[in-house]
């Protein structure tokens, strides 16, 4: 046994003790193996030291990177160029494309992006982006990185392909992350009147509700604007509008009689009083929220209209404020028999852009 020949004394070790300092301890630990439990015993194995989480770390990396762009500064403010290729980027994953893609694909409707949002006088130059973001959470294929600033025709002789290496790709594919760096990326480089036509062209406009449903929204706009035409054609949106579960709808109705959980009060109809039951965190894309109990709301018309279209939001201690300027407004009603769940409503919070 080679814990007992590192020993020394008699070959008899086995009937006797021996006491040991310190020093040969120390020496003879490193012999001993770690001690392990049967799984027939049924009793739990050691626990392991807690680690930090990965992804969790791979998060904070990818958002800071969203938001620590180097922009080329003009007289209109920062250029466009790398948040829209990010954001049409983002568009690709989301309607469940390849997360690289060829330069000529690139080129043209990133090149069209540029046409429409690069701003007065700049220069339509999508192989800018293309190549200059290569970094921890961009990659380029088809040559190398001593090759700076590779023209288009380099680009489509080598058949480049660009797009998220496959760690940020994969993040982007959840909805909590890629709802918190489409909100961070349009806050930060984007002003609010450009922002509905801006993720309309890069198939991101589920992003400018909490149901994800922007089609009215988009109408009203180009009501008001005399309709929308750009070099941008709307790029189809891989939304989905599930059937929802019915009786969640009148039990979350019955639980709080009609009552908006926002304004408690009660719209009194010919025949009884009228109640909307609203998703916290839409289901369906782009939000991939869940059809439960636990992610809905009793809503009123007016409260469930302003809720949908981010005016209002419910801080973690579950008062209801203003969006643009954080007022308070009222005390979310609650009822103990329905629980909601704070993960929806820090969801929402995300998109209205109080996720700090």
């Amino acid at each position: 046994m080679p814990l007992l020949a590192a020993i020394d004394g008699p070959d008899d070790k086995l009937w006797g003790l021996k006491l040991l300092s310190a020093h040969e301890r120390t020496r003879l630990f490193d012999l001993v193996a770690p001690p392990s439990v049967p799984s027939a015993v049924g009793l739990p194995a050691p626990r392991k030291p807690a680690t930090p989480s990965p992804s969790a770390l791979e998060q904070k990396v990818l958002l800071h990177a969203f938001s620590a762009l180097r922009t080329h500064t003009g007289p209109d403010g920062p250029s466009p160029h790398k948040p829209l290729a990010l954001l049409w980027s983002i568009g690709r994953l989301e309607a469940g494309e390849d997360r690289l893609a060829p330069w000529d694909v690139f080129e043209r409707e990133v090149g069209a992006l540029l046409a429409e949002f690069g701003g007065a006088g700049a220069q339509v130059t999508p192989h800018y982006p293309f190549s200059r973001l290569r970094g921890a959470i961009w990659e380029v294929e088809g040559f190398t990185d001593g090759l700076k600033d590779p023209g288009p025709a380099t680009l489509r002789k080598v058949g480049a392909k660009a797009g998220f290496v496959a760690d940020a790709a994969r993040l982007l594919r959840k909805a909590s992350v890629r709802a918190k760096a489409v909100r961070q990326l349009s806050s930060a480089y984007f002003e609010p009147a450009d922002l509905p036509l801006v993720l309309e062209r890069v198939g991101l406009a589920g992003y400018l509700s909490a149901s994800g449903h922007s089609e009215e929204l988009l109408d009203e706009r180009a009501d008001a604007t005399g309709g929308d035409a750009g070099p941008v054609k709307r790029r189809a949106v891989n939304g989905t509008r599930p059937d929802r579960n019915q009786e969640f709808v009148d039990q979350v109705k019955r639980w709080h009689q009609h009552v908006c959980q926002v304004c408690s009060e009660s719209l009194e109809v010919l025949f009884g009083h009228y109640s909307e039951a609203a998703h916290i965190q839409g289901v369906g894309s782009p939000h991939d929220g869940p059809d439960q109990l636990s992610n809905m709301l009793c809503l009123c018309p007016n409260h469930h209209k302003q809720f949908d279209r981010l005016a209002i939001y419910i801080d973690p201690e579950w008062k209801v404020r203003r969006t643009r300027d954080d007022a308070f407004l009222y005390e979310l009603r609650r009822d103990d028999r329905h629980e909601i769940d704070p993960a929806r409503v820090e969801y929402h919070r995300v998109l209205c852009g109080k996720d700090d």
